[in-house]
């Protein structure tokens, strides 16, 4: 799965004038009108901030991307700081997404001992799929702050847009790099993320609210141009029935801020991928996939 890095949600400038819009299908036109046009040059961010402002974790991920076949070629950065990573890190992995299929190398150079790779790739397998639209992304901005590789590979996070939003806004017009586009903000409530039940409720009580907000700004084709979101997470929440592999934050870390951003230009950029040869891969791993969870 595609790591995404730590970028304060700002404001964009040039935004103007807030309204609300009856029309409920404006996250749905966005994300088919981004699958449709099969690729584009990606720069998904994430990150996490701890209680103490010294204690962070920031992942950028770039590089070009199709949704139509699931492929890539990544270069993802990984910052992290006190002692949620035991010490401050740097670290630069090499990341191959061809279908169900993903290959990492990361490189010895900057990366602590007891995470400096042999110098091989590990293949990771996915089989089957989850049925909730972004569960995988809840999981790992409050639950888990951890997954396979990392965070959610981009189809992941633009899954959001298919998300029955409760409501939607349209907040004005602003240009991003040079492109005219329309910013919108929805409310999805957690009960249409595959989350359900218990979690639910946990995840609303960790939250403080019963919606994800996100906003996202698209172009005159209706084509995803970015999408933030920003989560403080105010407590650990209990265990739930639904997290994936990765590690929990003691609860001397919280209130912990998670903030997503999702960053997409040219569009119809080629896309290939070469994975790497079987003698050059050292590790090989699979997860299933299944409703609303997985297994490594």
């Amino acid at each position: 799965m595609a790591l995404v890095v730590l970028t304060a949600a700002l404001m964009i400038p040039g935004v103007r004038s807030a309204s609300a819009t009856r029309n409920v299908a404006t996250g749905v036109k966005a994300y088919q009108a981004t699958v449709s046009s099969n690729s584009a040059a990606v720069v998904a961010t994430y990150g996490l901030s701890y209680r103490s402002a010294n204690h962070s974790v920031s992942i950028t991920t770039s590089g070009p991307f199709s949704w139509s076949q699931n492929r890539g070629e990544l270069t993802v950065s990984t910052v992290a700081s006190g002692s949620t990573a035991g010490s401050s890190m740097v670290m630069t992995t090499q990341e191959v997404i061809d279908g169900n299929r993903t290959y990492s190398s990361t490189s010895t150079a900057d990366a602590p001992p007891d995470l400096a790779s042999s110098g091989g790739w590990t293949e990771t397998t996915w089989r089957g799929r989850m049925t909730g639209n972004a569960l995988p992304l809840v999981d790992l901005g409050i639950l888990g702050f951890g997954a396979p590789g990392g965070a959610p590979n981009p189809k992941a996070i633009l899954g959001l847009l298919r998300s029955k939003a409760a409501s939607d806004e349209r907040l004005g017009t602003a240009v991003l790099n040079g492109v005219e586009t329309t910013r919108f903000r929805s409310h999805i409530p957690f009960s249409q993320l595959g989350v359900t039940g218990k979690d639910t409720a946990q995840i609303q009580r960790a939250l403080g609210t019963r919606f994800l907000q996100i906003d996202y700004w698209t172009d005159s084709a209706d084509r995803l141009r970015l999408m933030q979101l920003r989560m403080k997470v105010r407590r650990p929440p209990e265990t739930t029935t639904t997290t994936g592999p990765g590690f929990v934050a003691s609860a001397s870390l919280f209130p912990v801020t998670v903030e997503i951003q999702l960053q997409l230009s040219d569009y119809g950029t080629p896309v290939s991928v070469t994975p790497p040869p079987a003698s050059e891969i050292t590790s090989r791993t699979s997860c299933v996939a299944s409703a609303n969870s997985f297994t490594c």
